[in-house]
């Protein structure tokens, strides 16, 4: 064993880009319904209030173009789906309205993910 490896007590893996994930393996789940993937109840209401559903359609990895906004104000969009109130909840919402908000093309954006 290399020296010092013995003294070790914790191997920290940092994971970012869960949508990585999402884009190379999350429509296997219509394969094997034992992984944990993208299925039909998941979706993110639009600018509108309509419910997008999560569609298997990208057909490479660099479709969605612009890349979606990883700045802290988007994620925290994403993540609280607009809600700014002191007991807000993660919901995770705020994907559609935050791609909209970053193209500004029209009034219902598709993520093709």
């Amino acid at each position: 064993m290399p020296t010092g490896l013995d003294q070790l007590k914790h191997i920290v893996v940092l994971m970012m880009e869960n949508r990585s994930f999402d884009h190379m393996l999350g429509s296997l789940k219509a394969v094997d319904a034992r992984i944990d993937g993208v299925s039909d109840p998941l979706s993110n209401p639009d600018t509108t209030g309509a419910l997008i559903k999560a569609q298997a359609l990208a057909e490479f990895q660099g479709q969605l173009n612009p890349d979606p906004d990883h700045h802290f104000p988007a994620v925290d969009i994403q993540i609280f789906g607009g809600d700014t109130s002191p007991g807000r909840v993660a919901n995770m919402q705020g994907f559609v309205k935050s791609y909209f908000n970053q193209r500004r093309a029209s009034s219902k954006v598709i993520c093709r993910c």
